[in-house]
């Protein structure tokens, strides 16, 4: 049975070793505390993996390398571990014998001593290689000058070491690591894979901050891990706070603090029958001490936190999320996401897609989808058949030529020249639909192939029935798989043979599915059955199971081209309505919860103006196509800008034609305070002094009922007798990183 690989293979070779790949690597608390023991034990020294970097203390000497080590050493794990086969080998059989080793120095690879040495001449063959070294193994030579044979750590650091293009002189401790790890090659088989892992992670949350990092951390955790049940150091000897050594989790909400900023009382748990809230008064030192380094080795499989400069981000891993989203349900093949302007539509797409077997969301959506996966695109009134699924389209080509020209009675060697070709140039429909027919027939047309999504922003902003033409009759599915393939152009056609005669494997070899794509839509196609038909007239498509189309649709744009009840039949339709409450959200890019609308000293949570405005909205128009979603802004905003993407909208879309309408009159078209004969409209917002404007914009709010965050609390008297009476609360802990 062979022993060897040849190490030239291409599949065994280290990744390209780029700053993204390894900027940061946290190893886990049992893993690192194994490889840790290991490396004790082989190196009979003092060894501590720490969170960014590693200390041996060696002969005397503390050495400190930083962890991007492991992340290289992981990389190399496949070289490594077939190198190490030659390493064992030679140690148990050449090592020790001299008269063999006299004869391979002497290069007498026909000596019976060393042919007796494998079952087969393939082995042979490689071990003699490896022995010669050169690029089937560069590094350091196995013989030279000195009586003995080279160390197979030096042997197999040298080799990995050439292989990344690091120099040996600078590296030592790495090669060593490396040699050692694949002394234990299960070990180094769990830190391969902890590090692919790391590479899949994506970035959710990134802020300089901390509070509002905080918070979305929280937000993050709640929803994946409830009540932070996972949490097991949780310290309750406070009856006011539940911490993590010194840093202050959360605030028991029956004792709240003498200042409402301090918390966050929006963000709720419930720990041995007591209710928490997030408490925002810590220092940044207790965070990155106490707090980050708990979480992370609590959420090591789902999340981490890491501080870059001055930012603090938090990265979600992938891994987790592809098994899921594999595993989800109830996702239809084409289904439109409809609502008012800002609902989240896109948002639920990319983080919100998913549900598992019980209809309960997984938070997961296509941004735990690898990019080769989806295809999105977006309508508009301009857009046609020939940029959803491709056309003819000219292209320079330059095309060598060897002859002479006569230009004015001059001879000219001309080398080339420009010609104008065409050529089918593919768009997004015809890009979607090989890559899930690739997809489909790598593994056999079974029901678990990877899936494809395209996404159509704003549907209905373009002519549906224009975009799609006969492709529209591929949208009636049946098990999944277009019921009436139709035919298409010639074009499109070769396109799509070319594509799948030339499937590029993993492996480095090509295949081919043509054929295949063929006998499976002919399988499908009811109307040909039992028919053949010839290569060159094949030109038959289908959709597949696993390409799922998915799009949004503005309500208050439905008029520009109305989609006909028959294209409407073929797609499911689910609303995603206007969510006011302050409640966690799947994804953290955007939390509206926390959204402040600032004009002047006063401050107005954007979910209180955008629950009465839509109410009023709905007075003035009898119509929820008009209101606007939680995510009409995306981030806190200052009067100017408030004024001119909200009031704009609400004066364009909403008021401007309805004065008289007294429901109006509560947003605009009343009376300006010293001019009664004028009233508010959009001009009059950007008349007299900056102070006039915002007392304009203020006067909305009070017309609404928003509260100014920042208006004085009501006296005592206002509260009732109820409040002095309370009984008195324990006495504030001091905050030790204030």
């Amino acid at each position: 049975m062979p022993i060897f690989e040849d190490l030239q293979n291409p599949l065994i070779q280290p990744r390209d070793i780029t700053p993204a790949l390894v900027r940061e690597f946290h190893i886990a608390g049992d893993l690192k505390n194994q490889i840790q023991e290991m490396l004790m034990q082989r190196t009979v020294t003092r060894v501590n993996i720490m969170d960014s970097s590693t200390s041996i203390l060696q002969s005397g000497n503390n050495i400190v390398f930083p962890n991007q080590y492991f992340a290289i050493a992981a990389m190399c794990y496949d070289i490594a571990a077939e190198l190490i086969k030659y390493c064992n080998f030679f140690d148990e059989h050449v090592r020790n014998v001299s008269q063999l080793i006299e004869a391979l120095k002497a290069e007498d690879y026909d000596n019976q001593q060393y042919v007796d040495l494998f079952d087969n001449d393939n082995d042979k063959n490689l071990f003699t290689s490896f022995l010669q070294g050169g690029e089937f193994r560069p590094g350091k030579d196995i013989f030279d000058a000195s009586p003995r044979p080279r160390q197979s750590k030096e042997i197999l650091g040298s080799c990995v070491l050439k292989k990344v293009k690091l120099p040996d002189h600078s590296s030592g401790f790495l090669g060593d690591l490396i040699y050692n790890l694949s002394k234990n090659i299960d070990l180094y088989s769990q830190l391969r894979n902890d590090l692919l892992r790391q590479m899949e992670r994506r970035e959710l949350y990134r802020t300089g901050v901390a509070a509002d990092f905080y918070r979305n951390v929280l937000r993050t955790t709640l929803v994946y891990d409830p009540d932070f049940s996972q949490v097991n150091s949780f310290d309750r000897s406070n009856q006011r706070y539940i911490k993590i050594g010194n840093f202050k989790v959360g605030r028991n909400v029956n004792l709240p603090p003498n200042r409402q900023t301090d918390v966050d009382d929006t963000i709720r748990w419930s720990n041995e029958n007591i209710v928490y809230c997030a408490n925002l008064e810590f220092g940044h030192e207790v965070f990155c001490s106490d707090f980050i380094p708990e979480y992370n080795r609590v959420y090591c499989d789902k999340f981490t936190i890491e501080k870059e400069n001055e930012e603090y981000v938090l990265y979600e891993y992938a891994g987790a999320d592809r098994a899921a989203v594999n595993n989800a349900e109830n996702l239809h093949y084409q289904q439109v996401f409809y609502g008012a302007p800002g609902t989240g539509k896109s948002h639920k797409i990319d983080y919100d897609l998913f549900v598992n077997a019980n209809g309960e969301a997984l938070c997961l959506g296509l941004k735990s989808i690898d990019k080769d996966f989806k295809f999105r695109t977006t309508f508009h009134p301009d857009y046609d058949y020939a940029q959803f699924v491709g056309a003819y389209k000219p292209r320079a080509l330059q095309v060598d030529l060897e002859h002479e020209e006569e230009t004015d009675g001059n001879s000219q060697n001309i080398a080339s020249k420009t010609e104008i070709t065409y050529e089918f140039v593919p768009q997004i429909f015809a890009k979607a639909y090989v890559k899930a027919w690739i997809e489909f027939l790598k593994v056999q047309a079974a029901p678990n192939a990877e899936k494809v999504y395209l996404v159509i922003e704003e549907i209905n902003r373009g002519n549906c029935a224009q975009i799609f033409g006969d492709i529209f009759q591929l949208l009636d599915r049946k098990e999944g798989h277009s019921d009436y393939p139709i035919d298409v152009d010639s074009d499109f056609a070769s396109y799509i043979e070319e594509q799948l005669s030339n499937v590029k494997q993993s492996d480095g070899t090509i295949a081919n599915y043509w054929n295949d794509y063929k006998n499976k839509i002919q399988e499908w196609d009811s109307s040909e059955q039992g028919e053949e038909r010839a290569d060159d007239d094949f030109c038959k498509i289908a959709l597949p199971p696993n390409l799922n189309i998915l799009a949004t649709m503005n309500t208050s744009d439905q008029s520009l081209f109305p989609m006909d009840s028959a294209f409407k039949r073929r797609f499911d339709w689910e609303y995603v309505p206007i969510k006011c409450e302050r409640d966690a959200t799947c994804g953290t890019e955007w939390n509206a919860d926390q959204f402040v609308i600032s004009v002047g000293n006063s401050r107005y949570m954007w979910l209180d103006f955008l629950k009465a405005v839509n109410a009023n909205v709905y007075k003035v128009t009898r119509s929820e196509d008009k209101q606007m979603g939680e995510f009409f802004i995306k981030h806190s905003v200052d009067y100017k800008e408030f004024r001119s993407k909200v009031l704009f909208y609400l004066w364009d879309s909403v008021y401007k034609d309805e004065e008289g309408n007294k429901d109006a009159e509560t947003v605009f078209h009343f009376k300006l305070e010293g001019n009664q004969d004028k009233t508010l409209t959009f001009q009059t917002l950007f008349e007299g002094s900056e102070v006039d404007q915002k007392d304009r914009i203020a006067k909305i709010m009070s017309k609404l009922g928003v509260v100014d965050q920042n208006a004085p609390p009501p006296q005592q008297g206002e509260q009732g007798a109820n409040a002095a009476a309370a009984a008195p609360a324990p006495a504030e802990e001091p905050n030790p990183a204030q």
